[in-house]
């Protein structure tokens, strides 16, 4: 089965929009990769993290000099930073960082294996001003500990989720590695997740990089892969007693309400394969009604600097900036949401209410990673189309200083280092292997039919010689 001429058109606008983004490319997401320390060693680590790495964490202090370095250059709203890893809470001065970044009115969050998240914690980095976090759990008990290769893991990761489905003030999903053992459980897995009150749940598959690339146990047949989009699908667009309503009658709906529902991937934040937020439209709205353009941020003090963690930022329908613990969401009927409802809403289009801290949210959106041209399943499995943003709007500093583009790009792909380059001139004048992906039209992709759409597929598909490793559309062509 091919494109539709919907997709086409999609795809051809999106195309145009690429382009045009990669030749302004507004600095939108900054992963910091903070430490390579980890306190596990899981089968699938793209960054083949150690206990004891041979690259020490980066003194914040540096990291804070590269950030003042930018602040003058950005609308600081606009640019989101993620702290990840190896496993960033193992840092004792996280709350420092991102307290010092919430002074400079960046927003910023944190990607997790939730082992260390607990309470004390998890409050702790509220109160430095963490806007979001993502935390992983790759299936149920036997299946997620295989992979994590630690017997708690899946203990501490649950008991973490369990608590940020008591928060109100914060945004966070669940991501998932599909790998062979946990393919066959993945709809009773949606159903505890769901029991537990998770929001959001995105699924990738594993590519062939860093302790990956030589263990067959968690490379997906090419069947399976399809599996794993058609799973994703049927989510997406199957009514349920959980689910509510698919999203071709939510656009219905909405049509006629004039306000449509936040969909899984509409949000303020911008996330890759693990990070906190995907990258995609902004959920948002301007206080005319209409839709925030990506990267427009809507969180504001009555000076106009961003909020402490526990004040809200936005604004009231009178235009006026809102007190602490109101809520700047709006209902569809277009009265504001009171402090205990959430900004979420069901696919049945009615926002959820406080029994989201109690788990029973009855609703899960579903999604696939940003990874890969998926062909017939382009925004039939998330709700953009294919886009590789690494080098266009994201940028990373590794924990030895390189300036590069997606974290999961290889390093042969680093564009500079901040201990001998400045940040903003890297990024104003470097990244044009990118940008520009005509470099990539060789070997398999010489005569691809959908090269436009495509163009070389994800960056860190690629290995150190600049070989495409894996083509998600091949493959689903088999």
């Amino acid at each position: 089965m091919g494109l539709s001429l919907r997709q086409k058109v999609g795809l051809e606008l999106q195309r145009s929009l690429r382009h045009n983004e990669a030749a302004l490319h507004p600095l939108r997401t900054l992963f910091w990769e903070c430490t390579l320390r980890c306190n596990m060693s899981c089968r699938h680590c793209g960054s083949d993290c150690k206990v004891q790495p041979d690259v020490k964490d980066m003194p914040a202090a540096d990291f804070l000099r590269v950030i003042d370095s930018i602040t003058p250059h950005v609308d600081t709203h606009k640019v989101f930073i993620i702290f990840t890893g190896g496993e960033a809470l193992l840092r004792p001065d996280l709350e420092e960082v991102g307290l010092e970044l919430y002074r400079r009115e960046y927003p910023w969050g944190v990607v997790t294996n939730g082992f260390l998240l607990d309470e004390r914690r998890l409050q702790s980095l509220m109160a430095s001003g963490m806007h979001s976090i993502t935390v992983s759990l790759d299936g149920f008990e036997e299946q997620h500990n295989w992979i994590r290769r630690h017997p708690q893991s899946f203990e501490k990761a649950t008991a973490a989720i369990r608590l940020l489905a008591q928060q109100k003030d914060i945004l966070w999903d669940v991501v998932t590695c599909v790998n062979p053992r946990n393919y066959p459980h993945l709809k009773e897995f949606r159903e505890y997740l769901v029991s537990l009150g998770v929001p959001a749940w995105r699924l990738f598959s594993i590519f062939p990089m860093g302790r990956a690339a030589g263990n067959p146990e968690l490379q997906f047949t090419d069947e399976q892969f399809r599996g794993l989009l058609d799973f994703i699908k049927e989510c997406r667009n199957t009514p349920s007693p959980l689910r509510g309503t698919p999203p071709q009658e939510r656009e219905s709906q909405s049509a006629q309400t004039g306000s449509s529902p936040v969909t899984a991937e509409e949000n303020s934040f911008h996330r890759h394969d693990s990070s906190p937020v995907m990258a995609g439209a902004d959920s948002f709205h301007r206080q005319g009604s209409s839709p925030m353009t990506a990267g427009e941020n809507s969180f504001h003090r009555q000076g106009s600097s961003p909020v402490m963690a526990g004040a809200d930022s936005f604004h009231r329908q009178d235009s006026s900036p809102m007190t602490a613990g109101e809520n700047s969401f709006h209902r569809q009927d277009s009265s504001p949401m009171t402090a205990g409802e959430n900004s979420f809403h069901r696919q049945g289009s009615s926002p959820l209410q406080g029994e989201v801290a109690e788990g029973q949210r009855g609703v899960i959106n579903v999604s696939y990673a940003c990874e890969g041209f998926l062909g017939e399943y382009e925004q039939k499995v998330r709700d953009h189309f294919f886009h590789c943003r690494s080098g266009v709007d994201v940028a990373s500093i590794r924990c030895d200083g390189a300036i590069s583009g997606c974290t999961s790009v290889r390093s042969h792909m680093d564009q500079g280092n901040i201990y001998k380059d400045d940040f903003w001139d890297v990024w104003e004048n470097r990244f044009q292997v990118m940008r520009d992906r005509s470099w990539a039209r060789k070997d398999q992709c010489a005569s691809c039919k959908v090269w436009r759409y495509c163009e070389g597929s994800g960056l860190h598909l690629y290995d150190d010689e600049g070989r495409l490793l894996t083509c998600h559309y091949n493959r689903l062509k088999k």
